[in-house]
């Protein structure tokens, strides 16, 4: 992981987006389940996935499924813009305090549906996902700048989960399964849904 991700784990305390009795395992190498609906992804899994992705200082980034701030916040000290959307106004709220404690400015959250994306603003340099879904809806994916916007995520296939990077160029879109990580679903991205990758 390189230097700067090092840099803004060390600037955002985990311990701040957990409650006060579950501080002790705040820094635990697994996802951490902060109430009955909202997690805490693992940091190792994290990092790889912001490594992978190559957010750089210049980049508008777009968060789905953040949970907690955490990764909104961690993310806020790479980019140079990121929107965050939030599943439900009591997990928008409580982000947003967390966030706003860290004196970080350049990010908004909004709560909607995480499966939609957030249009409004797109084209997205990057599109961060993180949690397990089990694959990423073509609206989603139309949303990422045409120019090598990329996408990270955790895919369940055949029983594994994958830590998966999606690139776009023009209307061509690739994908790249990059290693095992287990972590938490996000179930608002059911296997019902109509996907363009499997």
């Amino acid at each position: 992981v390189q230097e700067h991700i090092l840099k803004a784990f060390h600037e955002t305390p985990r311990e701040n987006f957990v409650p006060t009795s579950a501080r002790e395992l705040a820094y635990i190498d697994e996802d951490l389940q902060v109430t009955d609906e909202t997690w805490l992804i693992e940091p190792m899994v994290i990092g790889k996935l912001i490594d992978a992705s190559q957010i750089s200082s210049h980049d508008f980034v777009l968060i789905l499924g953040c949970m907690t701030g955490y990764v909104t916040a961690l993310i806020s000290r790479i980019a140079c813009t990121v929107i965050s959307v939030f599943e439900n106004e009591t997990q928008l709220q409580a982000a947003q305090d967390r966030i706003d404690k860290l004196g970080i400015t350049n990010c908004i959250c909004l709560e909607g549906d995480i499966t939609q994306g957030y249009s409004k603003q797109a084209p997205y340099d990057k599109i961060m996902i993180p949690g397990t879904v089990h694959s990423v809806p073509e609206g989603i994916l139309s949303q990422l700048s045409e120019n090598g916007g990329r996408l990270m995520t955790i895919q369940e296939k055949n029983k594994t989960k994958k830590a998966i990077k999606y690139e776009r160029y023009g209307d061509n879109y690739s994908h790249l399964e990059l290693f095992d990580a287990p972590t938490f679903r996000l179930k608002n991205f059911s296997a019902k849904d109509e996907f363009i990758f499997s």
